[in-house]
């Protein structure tokens, strides 16, 4: 991505989306609109990647445009970029933590760990990265 190409401008769609979605403002007013995840995060648009993080969606000329553009990504990538409860640790986060850095060095992204409730803990993930914990934590915890 070329950033003289563009005013520093930037936003992102109304509504909370499945992947994350910005949308630059180009010098000639119109947006251009790209997913920003890391390189080998999304597959299915990987064929449009102009750099590590950027991928380009569509050239829009105004932002109304921008939350139809996110939900036609969202029906392209399917709900496999949900997140979904993989598992909880109840009085601390050991076994959590454990999970998070193997998934993390085997390539999961986008991962997070959250209290629950007094000294409990959860970890989080992508609903298409539950197969890959499943084995990691087979093999690791």
């Amino acid at each position: 991505m070329n950033e003289e190409n563009y005013t520093g401008l930037h936003t992102h769609p109304s509504d909370p989306t499945l992947v994350e979605i910005v949308a630059y403002e180009r010098r000639d007013r119109s947006w251009d609109v790209f997913v920003y995840e890391p390189k080998g995060s999304v597959p299915e648009l990987e064929e449009q990647r102009v750099d590590e993080h950027h991928i380009f969606v569509a050239n829009i000329k105004l932002l109304n445009g921008l939350n139809e553009i996110a939900a036609r990504i969202e029906r392209q990538i399917g709900n496999g970029y949900a997140e979904v409860l993989f598992y909880r640790e109840a009085g601390g986060r050991r076994i959590v933590g454990q999970l998070y850095e193997h998934l993390r060095k085997a390539g999961a992204k986008r991962m997070s760990v959250r209290a629950s409730g007094e000294g409990d803990w959860e970890l989080w993930l992508r609903k298409k990265d539950v197969p890959l914990a499943e084995q990691v934590a087979l093999s690791n915890v």
